[in-house]
């Protein structure tokens, strides 16, 4: 007796192809699951695209590239102060002004104010010359009640940006302030502190000698001055200045002295403009029947002429 195996159903055609249909359809399906899970296929070198040309950065974005440090990070706030504070342009090779003051009243009181003056800058590198004259005059009723005289000349040699020598001698008449004549020369050396817009400042110290003619006598003595010129230039039409000097009398030093001069000048054109100026000139021993302290204050119409380097 035979015993033989049970023979397996037999599937029709048309399921089996329903079967198969099912088995690659479930294939793809696991196929793009797994190429989702693992991200894009590699890019051949064949299937590279070519970059398009980049498009032209507008004058916004170049300015902001620009302002960005070497690693690529913006520009920090001390890095965009320090290019805000750029050296300031150096001064023309040449320049001179003049200037003229003049007040009148009259009724129940006369009196007539009367000031002149002029100054030069001479600039051959390295070296520079400077000078100024200033005339001041007051009469009231018919009668003189002030008139003064001073004269500066100075020549400075640099060293370097910031170190300068120089050479200097001043004058002053004032016989209303007991001074028939100073005289002080004077040399030393001069430090460009500030020089960044919009400040400029000049320390100066020196070593020089006095002499001083007064009504009664006559004063000499070694010196030692200190001293500072500032400017600050408010816009490109105005400036304001002021020159401190302290002069120590080393015979006496009770004696000591002390100018100041501070001024506001406002262009009015490229030729003309009106200066408003405060002068100080202290003496702490003044001679006996005089005061410690004159002063100055005018509002003068200055012409001024420039030459470029």
């Amino acid at each position: 007796m035979t015993v033989g195996l049970p023979r397996a159903p037999q599937i029709p055609a048309r399921n089996r192809k329903s079967a198969h249909s099912r088995v690659r359809l479930h294939m793809r399906r696991a196929v793009a699951l797994i190429a989702l899970i693992l991200g894009p296929a590699p890019v051949t070198a064949g299937q590279v695209p070519i970059a398009a040309p980049a498009a032209p950065q507008s004058a916004a974005e170049q300015t902001a590239a620009e302002d960005r440090s070497p690693a690529g990070q913006p520009a920090t706030a001390g890095q965009a102060a320090a290019a805000t504070a750029a050296p300031s342009q150096p001064p023309p090779r040449f320049e001179a002004s003049a200037q003229f003051t003049f007040l009148e009243t009259g009724g129940n009181a006369s009196a007539q104010s009367l000031g002149a003056g002029g100054d030069f800058a001479w600039r051959p590198d390295p070296w520079e010359y400077t000078g100024k004259l200033i005339f001041a005059q007051n009469e009231s009723d018919d009668e003189l009640n002030a008139r003064s005289v001073a004269g500066l000349f100075r020549a400075a040699r640099k060293i370097d940006e910031r170190w300068a020598v120089f050479g200097q001698y001043d004058f002053l008449r004032d016989v209303f302030a007991g001074v028939e004549q100073r005289h002080v020369a004077e040399g030393g050396l001069s430090y460009l502190a500030v020089n960044a817009q919009p400040h400029r400042l000049r320390l100066d110290a020196a070593l020089g000698y006095l002499h001083e003619r007064r009504p009664d006598d006559t004063f000499d003595s070694a010196t030692l001055s200190l001293g500072a010129a500032y400017r600050l230039a408010i816009s490109t039409a105005s400036e304001f200045t002021y020159d401190p000097r302290f002069l120590l009398t080393l015979a006496d030093a009770g004696a000591w002295k002390f100018d100041q001069t501070a001024a506001l000048a406002m262009a009015l054109n490229s030729f003309l403009s009106v200066k408003l100026s405060h002068t100080l000139r202290y003496s702490a021993e003044p001679p006996a029947g005089f005061d410690s302290t004159d002063t100055i204050t005018a509002v003068s119409l200055v012409a001024k002429v420039r030459r470029a380097r």
